[in-house]
């Protein structure tokens, strides 16, 4: 056990002796820890970053989903108005409810008139 010991005092003892010798190799050495490093960290911060970036997307994908799905009719629900239910046709596409008779009869025109 002394003689690994020994060999990894020696080791360690010419490697401290090569770093006195070369300074520039010393310079590497502490630049490339200090880049790994800075690697990391900015790694690291774009994750988070990138985490809370996918909950708030995920968070309006519900809040417009849950939007939609009001929007759209539910089938078979008791009292619920069904618009072509008189004529017996049967349509899986949802429709809009039947236009109120307070506003006034519908024209079908989408596009504002032009003088």
């Amino acid at each position: 056990m002394t003689g690994a010991v020994e060999e990894g005092g020696k080791v360690a003892s010419d490697v401290v002796g090569a770093l006195r010798q070369q300074p520039v190799i010393l310079a590497m050495v502490i630049f490339n820890a200090a880049f790994i490093a800075a690697v990391y960290f900015g790694i690291h911060e774009q994750r988070q970053i990138q985490n809370e970036q996918m909950k708030a997307f995920i968070n309006l994908i519900e809040k417009q989903s849950a939007s939609l799905a009001e929007c759209i009719m539910p089938k078979n629900i008791p009292g619920f108005h069904k618009p072509h239910e008189d004529d017996g046709s049967t349509n899986d596409v949802p429709l809009p409810r039947t236009r109120p008779t307070d506003l006034g009869e519908n024209s079908g025109d989408t596009e504002p008139k032009s003088n």
